[in-house]
């Protein structure tokens, strides 16, 4: 996996309507990592770090130069090959 230690949910709603018009989030399931790690407690941490540069909030903010998390996973497939 490649690209910086990300933070979710880890886990799926199903949203339950009811009649007077409020709605009900019901927990179905939770994800966890192959080792049973519960991803909302862990993260998702990359095999391979590639991190996005930070900017100052003072700062004005740089074009981005692409998408580096997939430039890197993308050389990593072509050197893989070769």
């Amino acid at each position: 996996m490649v690209g910086e230690r990300t933070f979710g949910e880890g886990s799926v709603q199903k949203t339950i309507e009811l009649p007077d018009g409020a709605a009900l989030l019901l927990t179905v399931a939770k994800y966890e990592s192959p080792s049973g790690n519960k991803i909302e407690d862990d993260a998702v941490k990359p095999n391979v770090a590639v991190e996005e540069p930070i900017v100052d909030d003072e700062q004005e903010a740089a074009p981005p130069k692409g998408d580096e998390p997939l430039t890197k996973a993308l050389d990593l497939l072509k050197a893989k090959n070769a």
